[in-house]
């Protein structure tokens, strides 16, 4: 790691509490395959990752983050993910600061890691009210690098379109809670119809989020989306690449059988970074 990486970060890390890291794929509904596969820390005991930095100042949680995203980009390598196809996403602030600190530190993980460069995506979060200069800003930071980038939980933000109006990620993740129940809803499905639209337009592949029941796919794939994550396809799981519940698509499931088991979480090592 660069000195100009580790300048950036705090060196105190002596109170960080143990973490797991899982993922989950991203279906491509159309051909049965996995476009990709997110990582998420967590904490071993179910211990969400809100929960998990919550004590931490914002020195210690940048190093947290950062320690974890190598750990990603390692671990998604030995379990194989170049054995398919498939890109991993990692979760960066959408802060310029920290967005452009983040670039620099994965640019020398994957290197140093062989992960090829193309094979990463980096997800920014939609509900941080920052501005379109800066979204564009880390975009073609990321660009330059060589990673593509993903706006996450779109439509639950303050900016929607008019992000769009200034941004243009290569791919965009549409917000749960516009999908959620939109087998019975209207007006959702005129929202994520138009969404897709204007994805279509501009070149951009929308994912949808939070897909938990056979009639939400089923809504979803009549809209046209393609691209599809969620406990109907597959639960995170801790230290492995699952393999999407294409069995799923065929029969109704209740959304109780398709609920996260916390003990999953539990079943692991916990990894623990140095102070």
């Amino acid at each position: 790691m660069s000195t100009e990486v580790l300048s950036a970060v705090s060196p105190d890390f002596s109170t960080v509490p143990a973490f797991a890291i899982a993922f989950q794929p991203i279906v491509d509904v159309a051909n049965r395959s996995v476009m990709a596969y997110e990582a998420l820390t967590r904490g071993v005991q179910g211990v969400s990752y809100p929960e998990l930095i919550a004590s931490m100042d914002s020195a210690m949680r940048r190093r947290f983050d950062l320690a974890t995203a190598d750990h990603m980009i390692r671990r998604s390598l030995e379990l194989g993910l170049l054995d398919s196809d498939a890109r991993l996403c990692i979760n960066i602030e959408p802060e310029i600061e920290k967005g452009a600190l983040s670039a620099a530190f994965i640019r020398e993980s994957t290197d140093r890691h062989g992960m090829p460069r193309n094979r990463v995506v980096l997800e920014l979060t939609e509900n941080h009210k920052v501005s379109a200069e800066v979204l564009r800003q880390m975009m073609t930071e990321n660009e330059n690098s060589g990673f593509a980038t993903a706006m996450d939980d779109f439509g639950a933000g303050y900016a929607g379109l008019s992000m769009l109006a200034e941004c243009r990620p290569q791919i965009l993740k549409l917000d749960r809670a516009l999908v959620q129940g939109i087998d019975h809803c209207d007006t959702r499905q005129k929202l994520v119809r138009a969404f897709a639209n204007v994805c279509q337009s501009l070149g951009m592949e929308m994912v949808a989020e939070g897909v938990e029941t056979r009639a939400e796919y089923v809504k979803l794939r009549r809209i046209g989306i393609r691209y599809m994550q969620g406990y109907l396809f597959a639960r995170p799981e801790v230290d492995a690449l699952p393999q999407p519940n294409w069995e799923a698509l065929r029969s109704a499931k209740s959304q109780a059988q398709l609920l996260p088991r916390i003990g999953a979480w539990m079943q692991c090592e916990p990894i623990t970074l140095p102070a």
